[in-house]
């Protein structure tokens, strides 16, 4: 068994594993070497230099075979196809290089940032490359084409070391922030958008603007953010207090935010400058959501105390007044919803019911029963025909709204543990639907078919939420991450079918894409 060195002396030697014996030195680059890497059958070694050139020897005769050329910074990294045919070179000047072994032709020269590159790898059947470097972010190329599969953010620092699973489904990868991070590269993990990280604990609220070009976020470690949806950039933080936030919302016009925590009081602030305008801190407990009106002139607020459980409260938001409140529910409230029309509320409680209620007296328009535990969500279709439920028997219903008359359309079963929200798309056409079991599901409602899952370990948040135009759903998680996944069905076939890393089956391709059958994998950039 041999071992190979690199040095800065510009040498590459080769020893003996057994003895520590030297067996020979490769002398022949003008500058330091960087990385080794023996052949398939390891009759040869290939060598990286800061000279901007590869060499491959001959280990028998410790002779140069051939020297690669192209690069026009130093070479840091080498990486060989499984068939041990081509071997892949990263360099400072930005490119990977691929290059065929017998000939020392160069095949692709693939640039994904302007970054100086640092580590690159072959994906197990030889049909992806992988490269990182300096700007954190870890590209993915078809290995036969050279067209861009995947871009990978997540490290603050630069990516030193890249390795693939022997599934080929996961990569791993080591950077200079301490981390090492453990990707899904399947079709499973090739959905989402973006990933906001600027909460540290369980995420309990999102809501988009009604322009859609502003996400706001409320999480128990006590902040509320504001993110710009396309960039994914931090706008700013509304608030950060000891106060656990549970919902946060927009008012109809935009200009402002509507905040509700653990500490019983409603705030309402500049969607602008983030200034607090007024509080609204009548609710005897901790409060658990909140809905505006559709003109914004009422608010609603439910949540949970030991004295009053099932307390609904109305303000009027002009003057700031309590306009009525009333026990609706024998157990903590968990949402609360308000008709497009302005002219019902509903609730979703522990009791194991969701109510309807007329916002303007507070009168019980109807007690809907039919789940087998504490219902989690409500919310209102936007025609205002329908009602969406959710609850702890890992199920999601919608229920037509005829006046009085409310009856259950359809029944949602998929979910493996508890679903926390279901939420009408603009359009009415679809709901989301988010659960404790870590996925995000869309459904075609009226048929009750599953048209996609988005999974993820920590998809377990408590709230989903359209962009008003459907473009994209925001889901929360449990570990203080946002993610963003894109929607619209011909935007998600091309984004699926560019990202995905194999080729789907036909049962796939008609699930997933609705297609009867896919054309070869190509992925394309994951934001």
């Amino acid at each position: 068994a041999l071992i190979a060195t690199a040095s800065r002396d510009q040498t590459a030697k080769i020893w003996n594993a057994e003895t520590g014996l030297e067996v020979t030195t490769l002398s022949g680059h003008e500058s330091s070497v960087r990385d080794v890497l023996f052949s398939a059958d390891g009759a040869e070694l290939f060598t990286a230099s800061s000279d901007t050139t590869v060499k491959i020897w001959n280990l028998a005769s410790a002779q140069e075979r051939l020297t690669l050329t192209g690069h026009s910074e130093r070479v840091t990294d080498l990486a060989l196809s499984a068939d041990g045919s081509r071997l892949a070179t990263v360099s400072w000047d930005s490119t990977v290089k691929v290059w065929d072994v017998v000939s020392g032709a160069e095949q692709l020269s693939l640039v994904g940032d302007t970054a100086r590159v640092y580590s690159v790898a072959f994906s197990p059947d030889g049909r992806t490359i992988a490269a990182g470097g300096t700007d954190a972010i870890i590209n993915l190329w078809d290995a036969e084409t050279g067209e861009g599969r995947l871009a990978l953010p997540g490290h603050q620092g630069l990516v030193y070391n890249l390795a693939f699973a022997p599934d080929g489904r996961h990569l791993a990868s080591g950077a200079a922030d301490g981390t090492i991070r453990i990707w899904d590269i399947s079709r499973a993990g090739n959905r989402e958008w973006l990933t906001l990280d600027g909460h540290n604990w369980v995420m309990f609220g999102v809501d988009f603007s009604p322009d859609g070009t502003k996400l706001a976020t409320a999480s128990w470690d006590g902040a509320v953010k504001q993110w710009d949806v396309q960039s994914g950039t931090e706008l700013m933080t509304v608030v950060a207090d000891e106060a656990r936030k549970t919902a946060v919302e927009f008012s109809p016009d935009g200009r402002l935010l509507a905040t509700a925590g653990f500490g019983g009081v409603v705030v309402l602030w500049s969607a602008e400058s983030g200034a607090a305008l007024y509080s609204l801190d009548d609710y005897p407990g901790a409060l658990l959501d909140l809905a505006l009106s559709p003109d914004g002139r009422r608010l609603a607020a439910v949540g949970e105390n030991q004295e009053s459980p099932g307390l609904i409260v109305v303000w009027d938001t002009e003057t700031g007044e309590l306009e009525r409140s009333w026990q609706g529910h024998e157990a903590a409230i968990e949402r609360v919803a308000i008709s497009p029309d302005g002219q019902w509320l509903a609730t979703a409680s522990q009791d194991n019911t969701a109510k309807v209620w007329e916002l303007a007296t507070g009168g019980l328009v109807a007690t809907l029963p039919d789940h087998q535990a504490g219902v989690t969500a409500v919310n209102f279709s936007h025609d205002g025909r329908y009602l969406g439920t959710a609850g702890l028997d890992n199920s999601a219903r919608i229920w037509q709204l005829d006046g009085s008359e409310i009856q259950t359309v359809v029944t949602l079963q998929g979910h493996a543990s508890q679903v926390w929200d279901v939420v009408f798309s603009p359009d009415d056409s679809q709901v989301a639907t988010i659960s404790f079991d870590g996925s995000v599901k869309l459904w075609d409602w009226e048929t009750a078919t599953e048209r996609l899952t988005l999974p993820g370990a920590d998809n377990n948040g408590r709230e989903v939420a359209f962009s008003p135009d459907g473009t994209y759903l925001a889901a929360t998680t449990g570990s203080g991450l946002v993610r963003i996944y894109v929607l619209p069905l011909d935007e998600l076939l091309a984004l699926a079918q560019a990202r995905v890393a194999r080729t789907l089956s036909t049962e796939e391709c008609r699930q997933y894409l609705h297609a009867e059958t896919c054309r070869p994998a190509v992925q394309g950039e994951l934001r």
